[in-house]
């Protein structure tokens, strides 16, 4: 049995001002029960962010964030592991088809496995506005609990009158792995009652143990508005996930279809109500499972 259990929430000050920011804490707790697979554990993650801007100039606006968070684990390790993060850079639009982002800070990871991992972080992406659709180009260097990781993404975005098609192709590099590709890409369709998706790629993730996977995902979905309130959802999805770090990752396929009802009741009540068909196939070992869910959501704000 699975326990999956999330909040979260925000508060923005200053929205309508030149100095603003968002406060966002929140919590995931995953538990299991009644088995006995060495890597289902309970585990549970608490974060809080802070985001600020500050309007410099028509064409530039400074921002910032303050990042901090707990995981823990009741694995074989009992893994304890606090992150914290300071980030400062600017938004800058000289046209109005024209923006170019920059950040610069440092994190600090604290594992009780790993040990102490820190180091600077910097992101740069510029994107510019095509009759139809847009080009970005980015690049990125971040800190990981498996070490730094640098990538590089190109991506082009095509908007039709009744569709939309999104291509990205680029490099990632992880400490002490080779560099690999990555690349996406995306199809949606509006239909007269509906929208119909499919997209394909492949990311490289680092897991919860500090393993480095590259992982390939195929997916479709078709969205049906029966009424003004009711929607059904029908997915497919599968993922491959391949060892890179020879570090002992679980290599495993993953197929699952879903169909999902959901329904407004209010302007702030929903409820959700699904079947799911799921294939696994992990290191040669494979299993299927069925499962019936329903979610019930709220949604609200609070303004001081």
């Amino acid at each position: 049995t699975r326990t999956d259990f999330s909040w979260d929430t925000s508060l923005a000050l200053g929205t309508a001002g030149p100095f603003g920011g968002t406060l966002s804490p929140g919590q995931r707790f995953i538990g299991f029960r009644d088995t006995l697979r060495p890597n289902l554990f309970d585990r549970n993650t608490t974060s809080g962010t802070v985001d600020f801007e500050l309007t410099l100039s028509p064409v530039l606006t400074g921002t910032g964030q303050i990042f901090a968070s707990r995981y823990d684990a009741d694995d074989a390790f009992d893994t304890e592991r606090d992150q914290q993060a300071l980030l400062f850079g600017g938004i800058y639009t000289p046209d109005a088809r024209t923006e170019i982002i920059a950040t610069l800070g440092r994190r600090e990871i604290d594992a009780s496995v790993t040990g102490k991992i820190e180091g600077p972080e910097a992101e740069l992406s510029y994107t510019r506005a095509l009759p139809r659709g847009s080009f970005t180009l980015s690049g990125q260097v971040e800190q990981t609990i498996a070490g730094q990781r640098n990538d590089v993404q190109a991506s082009r975005l095509f908007e039709f009158p009744l569709a939309e098609f999104e291509a990205s192709v680029g490099v990632a590099r992880t400490e002490g792995t080779d560099t690999e590709p990555v690349f996406s890409l995306r199809y949606t369709q509006a239909l007269a009652r509906g929208e119909l998706s499919a997209s394909v790629s492949r990311t490289v993730s680092v897991n919860t143990d500090a393993d480095v996977a590259g992982v390939t995902r195929a997916a479709v979905e078709y969205v049906r508005a029966l009424t003004q309130t009711t929607q059904l959802n029908i997915g497919v999805d599968f993922t491959d996930v391949a060892d890179i770090s020879n570090t002992g990752v679980t290599e495993r396929q993953r197929g699952e279809l879903t169909a999902t009802l959901n329904r407004e009741i209010t302007q702030d009540w929903g409820i959700s109500v699904g079947v799911s068909r799921r294939y696994l196939d992990e290191n040669g070992i494979t299993r299927s499972d069925s499962s019936v869910f329903a979610t019930v959501q709220r949604s609200f704000s609070v303004r001081p």
